[in-house]
C-alpha cells in the first residue's frame, strides 16, 4: 500500500518526532520541502477506535485525523536530517482554528494531507488530508 517515493519511512519519523505507537500515526513521507510537506497514514482495519467509534459501522475519529496532520507538521518543523528528537523541542499544538470536517474516512484508507504548509511565526500550518481524492478535514494549526 505504500506509495511509489518514500523519504521518510517509519524509523525517520520517529527520529524527527517524539510520538510512539500506538500514538503515532504518520506512516511515510513522500514529499517535503522547507515549507510544505505530504505524508501518508494507511489506517489499520484493526485500529483500536474502531471498536466503539460507530461499532459495526467504523468511522476514524475526526480528532485522530486532525491528530496525524499535527504530527506531519511536527516532522514538517522538525530538523531536516536531525540524528535525534530534540529533548527541548517538544512539538506542542495550541490551537486549532476552522477545522472542518468534508468527508469520512473508513478503515484500510489512506489518509494524506494533499499540502501541508507552514509560516515561520507564529508556528503556524494548514492542512487538508485527504482519503481517497475527497478533502477529509480542512484546518489551521498553530504550534
Amino acid at each position: 500500500m505504500a506509495s511509489e517515493t518514500t523519504l521518510m519511512d517509519r524509523a525517520a519519523i520517529m527520529q524527527a518526532i517524539p510520538h510512539r505507537d500506538p500514538f503515532l500515526y504518520v506512516t511515510r513521507v513522500v514529499a517535503r520541502s522547507d515549507d510544505a510537506i505530504t505524508s501518508e497514514w494507511d489506517v489499520p482495519t484493526d485500529l483500536y477506535a474502531f471498536q466503539g467509534h460507530y461499532p459495526g459501522h467504523p468511522v476514524l475519529p475526526g480528532v485522530l485525523v486532525c491528530e496525524f496532520s499535527f504530527q506531519s507538521a511536527a516532522i514538517l518543523f522538525s530538523e531536516p536530517g536531525s540524528a535525534k528528537v530534540s529533548n527541548d523541542a517538544v512539538p506542542v499544538l495550541t490551537k486549532i482554528e476552522d477545522a472542518r470536517f468534508k468527508s469520512i474516512v473508513k478503515p484500510a484508507k489512506r489518509c494524506a494531507p494533499r499540502w501541508l504548509s507552514k509560516s515561520a511565526w507564529p508556528m503556524r500550518v494548514t492542512a487538508r488530508p485527504s482519503s481517497r481524492a475527497l478533502d477529509a478535514l480542512s484546518a489551521d494549526y498553530a504550534l
